[in-house]
């Protein structure tokens, strides 16, 4: 009886250690995965930091659309004291900058944009929430 028990047990320990060993490489190629899948977030997050930069670099201040404001009052100011040929080329410069100011308008708009992605950013786990779970389920 007890040699019975013997050979079933020393038929099932292989069964076992197989069955481990699947178990164990399919947790491996699911990190694996999971690895992947951070490495394309992390390259998503660089997107994400190139497109803020670019932003940011097309932003204009409050400071930069009150100083252009002053400009065009002052060429303003500038084109009614002069006449003749000077006039329209003054206000040639002057359309010029009305250009920049509504287009310094449209760049503030992107500020919504930017709390969009900032939004994507923070609804996505950090490296740091990964490896905690990574842990837990390891354990």
């Amino acid at each position: 009886m007890m040699k019975l028990m013997q050979d079933k047990n020393d038929k099932l320990i292989p069964v076992l250690v197989k069955a481990v060993r699947d178990l164990s490489r399919k947790v491996d190629a699911g990190f694996e995965q999971v690895d992947k899948r951070f490495e394309q977030v992390d390259k998503r997050f660089e997107q994400v930091d190139q497109r803020f930069e670019q932003v940011d670099q097309r932003m204009a201040t409050k400071e930069d659309l009150n100083d252009l404001e002053a400009k065009i009052i002052q060429r303003i100011e500038e084109s009614e004291a002069m006449t003749g040929r000077g006039f329209v080329a003054v206000q040639e410069q002057i359309y010029q900058l009305a250009t920049k100011a509504e287009l310094a308008k449209v760049a503030s708009d992107v500020r919504d944009i930017k709390r969009r992605l900032i939004d994507v950013e923070t609804d996505t786990p950090t490296r740091q929430e990964f490896e905690e779970l990574k842990r837990a389920v390891a354990s």
